[in-house]
């Protein structure tokens, strides 16, 4: 998934939360939808690396530093449209 799809259905879960009859568009919630949204990214970011599966001696270190940088990076472009859409 896209951040900028990832951003738009982190609202939307939110969304839904604070109001049953959710509408994206139309919500008075939406800025508290994307505050929200914003702070569960903000956590994750910030969240301990991730630990991966033990796959053997031959898989080289340097492959689960660059799978823990790409994630940090999306959710990184995930929060940056969220700032940028309010």
């Amino acid at each position: 998934m896209k951040p900028e799809e990832k951003a738009k259905e982190l609202i939307g879960k939110f969304g839904m939360e604070l109001s049953p009859d959710w509408d994206l568009q139309l919500s008075p919630d939406i800025h508290m939808a994307k505050e929200c949204a914003i702070i569960c990214v903000d956590e994750i970011i910030s969240s301990e690396p991730r630990k991966y599966e033990y796959l053997g001696d031959d898989i080289d270190p340097l492959i689960y530093t660059k799978i823990e940088l790409s994630n940090k990076k999306y959710w990184q472009e995930v929060k940056q449209y969220l700032n940028e859409k309010q």
